[in-house]
């Protein structure tokens, strides 16, 4: 592994940082230490990560992540984002800000690093986006809700139910089973997948199945 951490692919060493992270091992850390001014913000981002539980080592992360949040740089800004989300610290640096960025892959980052730390703020906003994608990138988001902390689960279930009962109350004002009808029913399928619902699932399954 730590051979990799001097590959000319930027994939490769992103991946191998990642992985010699999990160790925590303070001579893995010191091998490391080069990455911290990688040109490729991807393997910044990940070898603050990996860096992170060594408190020595925090002054620099820290320095350095605002020097990338200060970037005009798309992928220096994302690559900030990302690590504060993976280290808890999405909800103290103002990442919130970044929802509002005119650059939407920037607001996407943002979302995603705040619903790691439990911020429905961030997760709405997934939410909302993704609810409408097909189904192939929605299970982006059912991977992703199920990578996350006990505690952002919790989050997201309160979030989804909420979502739930304004589609139902919808549901409710719709006389014909038209169009809008069904484009809501595909969307509660989505939710109550998201938070395996599977009882109401497999109700909604026979529904759109007998429409197709």
């Amino acid at each position: 592994l730590l051979e990799q951490l001097k590959d000319d692919s930027p994939s490769t060493r992103a991946d191998c940082v990642s992985t010699l992270g999990l160790f925590r091992d303070p001579t893995a850390a010191y091998y490391m230490l080069p990455l911290l001014t990688d040109p490729h913000p991807k393997i910044r981002a990940n070898t603050f990560v990996a860096l992170w539980p060594f408190p020595q080592y925090r002054d620099t992360i820290i320095m350095s992540l605002n020097k990338m949040l200060e970037s005009n740089t798309t992928d220096e800004i994302k690559g900030a984002l990302f690590a504060l989300g993976e280290l808890g610290l999405a909800t103290k640096k103002n990442v919130a800000l970044y929802l509002q960025s005119p650059v939407f892959e920037i607001a996407l980052e943002a979302a995603f690093a705040l619903s790691k730390c439990a911020s429905h703020h961030g997760f709405t906003m997934l939410l909302d986006y993704f609810i409408d994608r097909p189904r192939e990138e929605f299970l982006q988001l059912h991977r992703f809700v199920h990578r996350l902390s006990p505690q952002a689960k919790k989050m997201v279930q309160n979030v989804v139910i909420h979502m739930i009962s304004e589609h139902l109350t919808l549901l409710s004002k719709i006389k014909d089973e038209n169009e809008l009808y069904f484009s809501l029913l595909k969307k509660l399928r989505k939710l109550y997948e998201l938070i395996d619902q599977h009882e109401e699932l497999y109700a909604l399954e026979t529904v759109l199945g007998n429409y197709a």
